[in-house]
């Protein structure tokens, strides 16, 4: 396997996480709060039963979305950040060029 498709293969998997991920929990939320809504106002065990698994399904897809956030190339990457400020005419200085005045 070539650079290229491990790195098609990255994005495949970050698009379809950023695209899933939050319609499932705004949706989840949604469903949850008139799951509760029903079960409260006809008082009708089933209803509550079934807010609680989805808030169960809701916690775990949280979890797992603010797990998944923290990448593992995070610290390399702020560390490439804060070394390219601090070294002059480095990645992310301007150039003397661009600048005005």
């Amino acid at each position: 396997m070539d650079a290229l498709s491990i790195d098609r293969i990255q994005f495949a998997f970050t698009a379809t996480f950023h695209y899933l991920f939050p319609q499932l929990t705004m949706g989840l939320a949604l469903l949850i709060v008139v799951l509760k809504t029903i079960a409260l106002r006809t008082g009708d065990e089933h209803f509550n039963a079934a807010a609680r698994f989805w808030a169960r399904i809701f916690a775990i897809a949280s979890s797992l979305k603010a797990r998944m956030v923290q990448s593992p190339w995070q610290p390399a990457i702020l560390r490439t950040k804060l070394r390219s400020k601090a070294a002059p005419g480095g990645v992310g200085t301007p150039s003397r060029r661009n600048c005005v005045g």
